[in-house]
């Protein structure tokens, strides 16, 4: 600054004597007391006094001394691109100094005119002193007041012709990249919709599948049926078999299966009711006391097949009837607690359904969260008929296509696109256990005649 003050000094003395001269070398100067310059000039000299030393060497650099973006880092010690950053952070830090003081500009314009007058504006061999001087010491590249006070006025009307040019191209520039981005997003919106598109059809032929195999199930099932009926109305008939006899033998030979079953039912209701023991913050014995209860009512068991001539999971402890049952959980849970029970009990289909979701999505970039769980528990809820009514949710009642209207609002599209599948696939089951049903009622009602 004590160097770029002596030259200032220096010129103005010479000033009067060399504009002669100086006008005679460049024909396009313009008188420098132009007032808009000399207006200007000031605000510039404040804004630039204000940038970081950095910013200040790296415009000096760039602008005053010529030099390119390669020559301006290796000058910084930092490589073409980052210099070309930092000489753009700095022109936007003018601009918002700028901007402060009235005098609103793109980065873009401030850069031109500084090309334009930073150089040119001074007298012959200036720019280079005062910019060896300035980049010498960190104090002396402080400031540049002084230094752009020496900018002539020569090629304002320039300027201000480029800036008009910037500000054209900026708009220019900004219906462009609209009109891309519009582009683009309707390139997004066609591939979603192909893609939708695609799994609606795998899943159409999915169900066709599932439809073929049911109807070949559903034959070998009925002739399968026919046969063992048969067998079992001779086998009854002659004594051979005792069904209750039977399941107690089994039970008592193999008491690791009544065991193992109770173990998983047990293990079941702990995982279907855990939400609901946290929301009612129960101990664990009274935890322990609810499953307890759950088991001796019937919860799970062995029974003993006559048709399949197998074990299966629904043998009951039987130890409790369901108003027992029903009267021990009240008075464990207390009246506000049992009525929680029971809604929580009947919401069970629509938080299963949230859960098949769950884990349908959760290796996918769009998992399900916590909070879209719920909500989509509580769509479901609200939509069922038998839910207002005091029953169990049945999810092949609720309106579907509304509901995956109204789950728009919190499922991003491709688990909108899981949520449509499971639905499919709830329908091709269905239809398959329809199937089924009807083929088993046709074989009983063949075979009611004969067994008479």
């Amino acid at each position: 600054r004590f160097a770029a003050a002596r030259i200032v000094r220096a010129e103005k003395r010479r000033q009067a004597r060399e504009q002669e001269a100086h006008l005679m070398q460049d024909s396009t100067v313009e008188p420098s007391a132009d007032p808009e310059w000399q207006q200007l000039r000031p605000v510039l000299d404040a804004a630039m006094d204000q940038l970081g030393a950095r910013d200040r060497e790296a415009l000096l650099l760039r602008y005053f001394s010529g030099g390119s973006f390669a020559a301006v880092g290796a000058r910084l010690g930092v490589t073409e691109e980052a210099a070309r950053k930092r000489v753009d952070r700095a022109l936007n830090q003018l601009r918002v100094r700028l901007s402060k003081r009235g005098i609103s500009s793109p980065a873009m314009a401030v850069a031109l005119l500084l090309e334009s007058r930073a150089v040119s504006a001074a007298p012959a061999g200036l720019a280079s002193a005062v910019s060896s001087a300035a980049l010498s010491t960190p104090a002396a590249s402080a400031t540049l007041v002084g230094l752009l006070q020496l900018m002539s006025t020569s090629k304002l009307v320039l300027g201000a012709a480029i800036l008009g040019a910037v500000l054209t191209v900026a708009v220019a520039t900004r219906e462009v990249r609209a009109e891309l981005r519009v582009s683009e997003n309707l390139a997004g919106a066609e591939r979603e919709s192909a893609a939708l598109l695609a799994r609606s059809r795998v899943a159409e032929r999915a169900i066709a599948d599932v439809t073929r195999e049911r109807d070949a199930l559903a034959a070998s099932i009925a002739a399968l049926r026919a046969d063992k009926d048969r067998q079992v109305a001779t086998d009854a008939a002659s004594g051979i078999i005792d069904p209750v006899a039977m399941g107690q033998e089994f039970v008592s030979a193999h008491p690791e299966a009544v065991a193992l079953v109770t173990s998983a039912v047990r293990a079941n209701l702990l995982k279907s009711y855990g939400a609901f023991f946290q929301s009612r913050h129960l101990t664990s014995a009274q935890i322990e006391a609810f499953v307890d209860l759950r088991l001796r009512s019937g919860e799970g068991g062995l029974r003993w097949n006559t048709e399949r001539q197998a074990p299966v999971a629904e043998f009951s402890l039987g130890e409790l009837t369901s108003a027992e049952r029903e009267d021990g959980l009240r008075a464990l849970l207390g009246d506000e607690g049992y009525q929680e029970y029971r809604d929580f009990s009947r919401q069970e289909p629509a938080r299963t359904l949230a859960s098949e979701l769950g884990r349908a999505l959760y290796f996918t970039s769009t998992p399900l969260t916590t909070e879209q769980a719920r909500q989509l528990t509580q769509l479901f809820v609200q939509g069922s008929a038998r839910y207002q009514e005091g029953k169990t949710i049945d999810l092949a009642a609720v309106d579907w296509d509304a509901a995956i209207v109204q789950a728009q609002a919190f499922l991003a599209p491709a688990q909108l696109s899981a949520l449509r599948e499971n639905y499919a696939q709830r329908q091709a089951s269905q239809a398959l256990r329809t199937g089924i049903r009807a083929v088993q009622q046709e074989a009983e009602a063949k075979n009611a005649p004969a067994a008479k």
